[in-house]
């Protein structure tokens, strides 16, 4: 866990009058938790308070393998996350709401729990993670010079006239080889008038001479 993190969240949730939070989304959980997560339909929530609580959410069919200093309440598929959730949190103060929360899940909490002042969190989040750390700016320059080399290599294949379903396979191989865990979103490659859809799904064709290639 990032204490320095959660202090300074805690901090902005204090200037905005906002007692608890209830933290959702896999990419503000792994940047306060240093562990990614992937629940699916199944609640996984951390919450805090500006008493210093952090506690984490979480089914028992997860394994939870790096965070410490945390309190970790698991459930099973038999019991009911949202009652459980529903005891942790002070009815009489303000809470604050990951925007990336199911709207199922939020509509339960509200039935659970009447009268919740609410309020929205993600713009605090946000405040904190635009202001990079010295370790999230090296890693941000190690991560833009191996989308360099990476690309170089795929610029390199389009001489070789591969369909655009190959390439984009291709892309993501390149990157796992030069030693990137994965790619933040499956690749799109387009040739031609297929440059022009921006929700393009990459096809068979081929790339022709004077092609625009994306």
């Amino acid at each position: 866990m990032r204490k320095d993190r959660i202090e300074k969240l805690l901090n902005k949730m204090v200037k905005n009058n906002i007692y608890q939070a209830i933290i959702s989304s896999p990419p503000s959980l792994y940047y306060f938790l240093q562990e990614w997560f992937e629940p699916g339909e199944r609640l996984l929530v951390l919450y805090v308070n500006t008493s210093g609580e952090v506690k984490l959410l979480v089914n028992e069919l997860f394994t939870v393998n790096t965070v410490d200093e945390v309190n970790l309440i698991k459930y099973s598929d038999s019991e009911d996350p949202i009652k459980m959730l529903s005891s942790l949190i002070e009815k009489d103060k303000p809470l604050g709401i990951d925007g990336r929360w199911d709207a199922g899940f939020l509509l339960d909490l509200m039935e659970n729990t009447k009268d919740l002042s609410l309020k929205h969190l993600s713009p605090i989040i946000s405040e904190l993670r635009m202001v990079k750390e010295a370790e999230e700016i090296s890693l941000m320059r190690s991560s833009s010079l191996l989308n360099d080399t990476a690309m170089e290599k795929v610029i390199d294949l389009v001489s070789e006239m591969l369909p655009e379903k190959y390439l984009a396979k291709a892309i993501k191989n390149i990157f796992e080889k030069e030693g990137a865990d994965g790619v933040s979103f499956e690749p799109i490659v387009g040739y031609g008038q297929n440059t022009s859809n921006p929700h393009h799904v990459s096809t068979n064709a081929k790339v022709k001479d004077g092609d625009v290639v994306l």
